[in-house]
């Protein structure tokens, strides 16, 4: 049936679809969406025509006096130009992400702003689940040159999967450490993103810090899955900046 009414939305209460006096969602093709970002790739995604003979476009947001709840989105995967504005049959279809992050994690930078040429891209990966060619960068051995003395640093705390920008498993625990030169006092603490929520992306994690004085520290972030795994990670800073930057 190519309807996504639920009887308490049929409009005189018969529990049958009245042509002309109810409203529908209107479905053309199924197709598998593998990158579950809502468009259509033809060079990936997988389809089963309805040999509907017409081209008209999908109603993607229907019309104020129609249910929201009949707007087709990402999650009901409909080939372009394969509907007909017609009630009639149809493949009823309903697609859903899980993400299973892995226990380890792999902190990544979006900038590669205030690093040396030791920074490292880490990889292509996905954002807000569409492929993107925006690279991300690892915690380099160099660390962060320029930064304040006291301020806050922005990560994203991503699991150690290598195709993927994925989260931490949810309720991953963030906590962060930092050491300086003896006679100062550097003191640091976790601002926001920890606990890791449950979010099929990677999240912001923030570290609001205070060199105490010292021109240079060494952060320490420490990221504890629900599992108990724990994987550390050293973040070296300084006021100064970089003897080569770090590549564009």
């Amino acid at each position: 049936m190519r309807w996504a009414r639920s009887p308490s939305w049929i409009k005189n209460g018969n529990n049958v679809y009245d042509l002309g006096q109810e409203d529908f969602m209107d479905l053309g093709d199924v197709y598998i969406d593998r990158r579950l970002n809502g468009v259509f790739d033809s060079t990936e995604d997988q389809f089963i025509s309805l040999s509907i003979a017409s081209n008209s476009a999908c109603a993607v947001v229907p019309p104020s006096t129609v249910s929201p709840l009949l707007a087709v989105d990402s999650s009901i995967p409909t080939r372009p130009s394969t509907c007909d504005g017609v009630w009639g049959r149809a493949y009823v279809r309903r697609a859903i992400e899980t993400v299973l992050s892995t226990s380890a994690a792999r902190p990544l930078w979006s900038t590669r702003q205030n690093m040396d040429s030791a920074c490292q891209i880490s990889r292509l990966s996905t954002d807000q689940n569409e492929l993107s060619t925006s690279p991300f960068y690892d915690f380099g051995p160099g660390g962060l040159y320029g930064v304040l003395g006291d301020g806050t640093i922005s990560f994203l705390a991503a699991d150690s999967n290598a195709i993927r920008l994925n989260p931490m498993a949810a309720g991953t625990v963030v906590s962060a450490t930092i050491s300086a030169a003896t006679g100062f006092t550097p003191s640091i603490r976790v601002a926001g993103g920890s606990p890791v929520p449950s979010t099929l992306n990677a999240t912001p994690v923030s570290l609001a810090y205070s060199l105490g004085g010292a021109p240079s520290a060494t952060i320490f972030v420490t990221f504890q899955s629900p599992k108990g795994l724990q994987t550390t990670v050293t973040l070296p800073v300084s006021t100064g900046v970089p003897s080569t930057p770090c590549p564009p």
